[in-house]
């Protein structure tokens, strides 16, 4: 059986995945005439038999072969010779979300790969949250089958070495997660959100509470070392309170978890009481950390602007807020209505100790 391969040098390595507009031409002509169509969402074409055939995932040439045998089954020719011309690519995309500076979707130009590294470079390069080592790349096949990959960001093109990452393909999703954080509050002499990356520690090293609080240079000298404590957030919503070194006898040296609020005291009651009334905000916000409530209270559209804003990409319609006096519920508050159309009657009067978490958008 002979077959008539004229296709692009392009369109040898294209795998097709629905949405070109191809012509397909036979011979002999009692096959059937040229036709021009689009290949559909699930990757199928028309034969003239009035066959379906799928070629999502197949070259140019597979898809010929395919044809050729499956024309060869309807018709009483013996030899056929089928062409394929490929007329117009739809866009093909892959999608780079999660922490890093610019989340959104690159059109992949045919004939030009693109690799994991490049694809974060587009993207604006891992933040500060990032967890570089644990990127993940979701691959479907022609099948409709996800599978998932992680790599580590840290080990590609190092000196001697041009290993750029795996070549990503069209619907390929690359999520970079958050590392690992905690929050820092009171008398440290740093404050604020601080990641495994913020602190340089060797591979495999655990966060233990000492080696962490020496990595932000330790305490300040008005603070009450004894009454540190660690709010450690349940599965319900509710915070769990550790107090590690309440006693000298038996201080323990815990491992932090990811999530961990550790507040240290000064030794003055006043500024102790002010500071025990507090929220916490993190997600999808331009400085998330830890807020004082005040005298005259705090509304969460209040936070929100403390807090620098929304970030890009946020999803202002669903933040959530988990308040300890509330186990095992969780409100939602559409933000985006109380910002910018001044709903000022959805707006929340926050309580100490509530976590709100605005959540990322989806593309």
């Amino acid at each position: 059986m002979t077959h008539c391969f004229a296709v692009e040098a392009e369109a040898e390595s294209y795998r097709f995945i629905g949405g070109e507009k191809i012509q397909l031409r036979f011979q002999p002509a009692t096959v059937g005439e040229p036709n021009e169509q689009i290949v559909s969402d699930d990757g199928n074409i028309s034969l003239p038999t009035g066959t379906t055939l799928k070629i999502r995932g197949k070259t140019a040439s597979e898809s010929q072969l395919s044809i050729a045998e499956q024309l060869v089954k309807d018709t009483t020719a013996k030899n056929v010779q089928v062409r394929i011309l490929i007329l117009d690519y739809p866009p093909r995309k892959i999608y780079v979300a999660g922490e890093v500076r610019l989340p959104k979707s690159i059109v992949l130009t045919p004939g030009v790969p693109l690799s994991l590294l490049g694809a974060l470079q587009e993207a604006g390069g891992i933040n500060e949250q990032g967890d570089a080592m644990r990127v993940n790349v979701v691959h479907t096949d022609s099948d409709g089958k996800r599978s998932g990959h992680t790599f580590d960001i840290t080990k590609l093109a190092l000196p001697g070495t041009a290993d750029l990452g795996p070549k990503l393909l069209a619907g390929d999703t690359v999520l970079v997660p958050r590392g690992d954080h905690f929050v820092f509050s009171g008398e440290f002499n740093k404050v604020g959100m601080v990641s495994m990356g913020d602190l340089r520690m060797e591979p495999g090293e655990k966060p233990v509470l000492s080696r962490v609080i020496a990595g932000l240079g330790g305490f300040k000298k008005e603070a009450d070392v004894k009454k540190l404590k660690i709010l450690r957030l349940r599965t319900d919503g509710t915070r769990e309170v550790i107090s590690p070194l309440e006693s000298a006898a038996g201080t323990q040296d815990p491992v932090l978890r990811n999530g961990d609020i550790v507040e240290v005291p000064a030794k003055n009651e006043a500024k102790e009481k002010e500071r025990a009334l507090s929220v916490f905000i993190g997600g999808k916000i331009k400085t998330p950390g830890v807020y004082p409530i005040g005298d005259s209270g705090l509304k969460l559209s209040k936070l929100i602007l403390q807090a620098g804003g929304l970030s890009d990409s946020a999803k202002g319609t669903k933040v959530t807020i988990n308040r300890p006096s509330e186990p095992g519920t969780k409100r939602v508050v559409d933000v985006t209505a109380i910002l910018k159309h001044a709903q000022w009657d959805l707006d929340v009067d926050l309580q100490d100790g509530d976590v709100v978490n605005v959540p990322e958008r989806a593309f």
